[in-house]
């Protein structure tokens, strides 16, 4: 890996030396995406990010299990993560989707970004096309139920969609100010397959919440999937005022109202009248094929795992870097007769393939003691 101060520099030369800016599109803004579009740009790439969503995503969604600030700051090109008017630490409490995503989304150009602009076909693989306008590579960044993955690798995929893992987590959030005096933060079991986890999340506005999740086993035939390009980080907002089914409550009071004097119980009370509880159905993907002419699997595109890992946004962000490491060498060493596109996919996808494949198995790993004794995926690798 390249020190910062190493990056600095070869983001320099390499935007000098390039003979014609590479033409890049990029389909899906969220950590993945963003983390392409810096590396692209700062080697001097003419990028265009296109993202379905009507608006921005500061401040929204859940929890990062895992932040490893050097490494976000390394896709700013060394510019440091601030939270709270302080350097980013995780002792203000957990990291919120939201205000990781503006850190990136604040190191790109104004208009990089275009919003409400669902991108349903890029034509030909070889000449990817995108509302009109042609590119020399195409990233498909839009999420683990990616339509686009759908319509052009499925085929060639050893697993065509993500696998139901054998349970839901039930996410919850409520802000702090309802649980005066609460401190039990952490992770924690009943002694049998159910695990439940509460963090403390600090925003950047200055708000504090808790949030966390239950895991609870689930026949498949009992959840539905998303629809195709759900966006994972943003599903427990997607529930504004839903009501907490009946049996939850007693259900998280037979299993761990009695952990911590009780304080998990009054935490998911508080959440059930001042926040939410909501349930996310688990799936778990890698795509043994990520490259197919000028298109490019990354992010939850490529790789979708259980929040267990604490390693999703993580991959995203290596994903990120690998592409920054990538075009790098490809614009250093370009082969005869090969464009610098074709070069610099073939330099990522080797670990690119090898990042998808250790997620997913870690996925498995860590959802064997969540999911209900006896219990099969209807698809096994």
């Amino acid at each position: 890996m390249f020190s910062i101060s190493q990056n600095k520099e070869k983001d320099k030369i390499l935007q000098t030396t390039a003979a014609a800016p590479l033409r890049v599109c990029i389909i899906g803004g969220s950590i993945g995406g963003l983390a392409a579009a810096l590396s692209f740009h700062r080697l001097g790439a003419h990028v265009k990010v296109f993202e379905k969503s009507p608006a921005p995503f500061h401040g929204r969604g859940g929890s990062i299990g895992y932040v490893n600030n050097p490494l976000w700051e390394k896709l700013r090109g060394g510019v440091p993560m601030v939270r709270r008017g302080h350097r980013a630490s995780r002792v203000q409490g957990a990291y919120l989707y939201g205000d990781l995503w503006a850190f990136l989304f604040e190191g790109l150009p104004d208009g990089m970004v275009t919003f409400d602009s669902a991108v349903d076909t890029i034509g030909d693989p070889s000449t990817p096309t995108v509302l009109g306008e042609a590119y020399d590579l195409c990233v498909i960044a839009d999420g683990g139920w990616s339509a686009l993955r759908e319509r052009y690798f499925s085929s060639m995929l050893r697993l065509r969609a993500p696998v139901y893992a054998g349970y839901n987590v039930w996410r919850f959030r409520v802000e702090r100010t309802h649980l005066p005096g609460w401190d039990a933060e952490g992770e924690y079991s009943d002694g049998g397959h159910h695990r439940t986890i509460l963090l403390k999340v600090a925003f950047n506005d200055g708000r504090e919440f808790l949030m966390g999740g239950t895991a609870i086993a689930a026949p498949e035939g009992a959840v539905a999937p998303p629809d195709a390009g759900a966006h994972r980080q943003m599903s427990e907002e997607d529930h504004p005022g839903a009501a907490v089914p009946q049996w939850y409550l007693p259900w998280y009071k037979t299993h761990f109202g009695g952990h911590v004097g009780g304080e998990l119980y009054r935490a998911h009370v508080a959440a059930a009248a001042h926040g939410k509880i909501t349930a996310q159905p688990q799936y778990e993907f890698f795509a043994s094929k990520i490259v197919l002419g000028k298109l490019l699997l990354l992010g939850d595109a490529a790789h979708m795992a259980s929040p267990r890992t604490g390693a999703g946004a993580h991959t995203a962000v290596l994903d990120g870097l690998g592409v920054y490491e990538a075009l790098a060498a490809a614009k250093e060493g370009k082969g005869v007769g090969e464009s610098l596109s074709e070069r610099m996919l073939s330099l990522y996808e080797p670990a690119a393939l090898q990042r998808a494949a250790t997620l997913y198995a870690r996925s498995r790993e860590v959802s064997t003691d969540v999911v209900a004794p006896g219990w099969q995926r209807n698809s096994e690798l």
